[in-house]
């Protein structure tokens, strides 16, 4: 689940297809493991 202070970002990067929803479950998965600012883990893993 996208934490609710990120979910304009998430909605941004999918609406405007930078990133896919797997790309996001990746993303929320790292999260969930590490507790990473999801910006953070994005830029990581140069989906932005």
């Amino acid at each position: 689940m996208v934490p609710e202070k990120n979910k304009w970002l998430v909605k941004a990067l999918l609406d405007k297809k930078i990133i896919t929803p797997d790309q996001l479950t990746e993303v929320l998965a790292r999260q969930r493991e590490t507790g990473e600012n999801l910006e953070k883990i994005l830029v990581d893993l140069k989906f932005v």
